[in-house]
């Protein structure tokens, strides 16, 4: 019954679709895999970096009360490979620094510590990994932050002046 349906010509380019389609399928659930295993492992470093650059204050939230942390390593896969290459390199280096000057892990240390291994990396020199590495943390951790919804409306208090304006703009200062 099955014979006439199903021939061997189209049993082999069945299996040949699967075959094709399965191989970039596997690499896609292979890249997923270890990209969640990245992500677990720069997590804690990253979220330490953010608690030194962005916290919180009676002004508001920190950065990872307001998960930065998670949203820049969701857009890792997005980003240039160099960029998250530079991430990657920049959190170990600063577990290396870590290590060597207090014998602990980034994400382990006091405040004042990973403060001081960040301005170590702030004040290397300019074209360095370090200082790179800083740098973009820095741009990347603000434009996220700032443009969050919560950040925004403490900053903007009822919003913008426009388009209502400022109503009393003809009167003197008072």
């Amino acid at each position: 019954m099955l014979r006439g349906i199903f021939t061997r010509r189209a049993f082999l380019a069945l299996a040949g679709a699967i075959a094709l389609l399965g191989l970039p399928l596997g690499r896609w659930l292979g890249e997923r895999d270890s990209s969640h295993a990245l992500h677990t492992h720069l997590r804690p470093r990253l979220r330490a970096c953010l608690d030194i650059l962005l916290p919180s204050d009676d002004l508001g939230p920190s950065a990872t009360d307001l998960d930065v942390d998670t949203e820049l390593l969701g857009a890792l896969h997005a980003l240039p490979a160099a960029r998250a290459k530079l991430y990657v390199q920049g959190l170990d280096w600063c577990d290396e620094q870590a290590r060597t000057r207090f014998s602990k892990t980034f994400a382990l240390l006091e405040d004042s510590d990973r403060d001081a291994i960040l301005r170590l990396a702030a004040n290397s020199p300019e074209r360095s990994m370090a200082s790179r590495f800083i740098y973009q943390l820095r741009h990347d951790a603000f434009a996220i932050y700032y443009a969050h919804p919560d950040v925004v409306r403490h900053i903007h208090g009822a919003g913008p002046p426009q388009p209502a304006g400022y109503p009393d703009y003809a009167e003197p200062p008072a």
